[in-house]
């Protein structure tokens, strides 16, 4: 028989099991459960014991790392999508964005939270547009700035862009060229806690597999990875968009008959 199976005893044999190293059962130490279960054909019974607990392990380990991928990747992508429509509103054709020079009626700042918050600036504009069935149409608006284009502002007039048939959506140039050139990480602490964001999010991601020796981790991971680059590159950059006009009063009316505007007498 086994030796390893005899009553009370264990295989001690240095290397693969011999029956001619067997241990006789007198000198045997008496058999205990973390003992035997490595040596015997048991020991997928015990993977079957440990298994759920390493792949429930593995899950978390690779939910937290592709969370904090998934709002990196938001993050990152939704900075391309925004920079991406600058430069298209900036560099389009005549005939697809027009631009106008708008009269600057009124600027001011807001500021709630505070006196180290940061004040919303906003400005009164008003402009002559060109619609897609070449009528003209008067835009005025309060809209949301940056900074720069503020202190534009006090000059008395700003060059704004818009695409033929969706004057509304206007955006001021000065903000659109700030954008275009804007880098994901102006500053090096900024650097810092980006790069410390993504190796967190990644070595919980990669090591979810080898430390629980269950790899189930990478499917969550990848998943909301793949999930946040999307979302970032085609859905978020719109809906910050119509989050930011839905803080614009817009009122667009047609120009009267009589009343030319200086651009199409030009």
């Amino acid at each position: 028989a086994d030796c390893a199976f005899a009553d009370g005893c264990i295989d001690q044999s240095s290397e693969a099991y011999n029956p001619a190293e067997c241990v006789a059962c007198n000198d045997c130490e008496v058999m205990r459960f973390a003992d035997i279960a490595p040596a015997l054909d048991g020991e997928e019974e015990l993977q079957e014991l440990v298994s759920p607990l390493g792949c429930h392990g593995s899950l978390f380990l690779g939910f937290v790392g592709g969370l904090t991928m998934f709002v990196l990747a938001l993050c990152v992508f939704r900075r391309d999508a925004q920079q991406r429509h600058s430069r298209w509103m900036l560099s389009a054709p005549d005939t697809a964005v027009k631009r106008a020079s708008a009269s600057v009626k009124k600027s001011w700042f807001l500021t709630t939270g505070g006196e180290r918050s940061q004040p919303t600036y906003m400005v009164r504009v008003e402009f002559d547009a060109v619609r897609k069935d070449s009528t003209w149409a008067t835009v005025v608006a309060d809209v949301v700035v940056l900074q720069e284009s503020f202190n534009r502002a006090s000059q008395g007039t700003v060059e704004v862009a818009y695409a033929i048939g969706d004057e509304q959506a206007f955006e001021v140039v000065g903000d659109l060229e700030t954008w275009r050139d804007s880098k994901y990480c102006n500053t090096a602490m900024a650097r810092f806690v980006v790069a410390c964001f993504g190796l967190v999010g990644l070595a919980s991601g990669v090591a979810s597999g080898p430390l629980t020796q269950c790899y189930y981790g990478y499917a969550p991971f990848f998943g909301l990875l793949v999930v946040g680059s999307v979302c970032g590159h085609v859905f978020c950059w719109p809906l910050a968009r119509r989050c930011r006009r839905a803080r614009h009063s817009v009122e667009v009316k047609p120009c009267r008959r009589h009343e030319t505007p200086a651009a199409a007498s030009a």
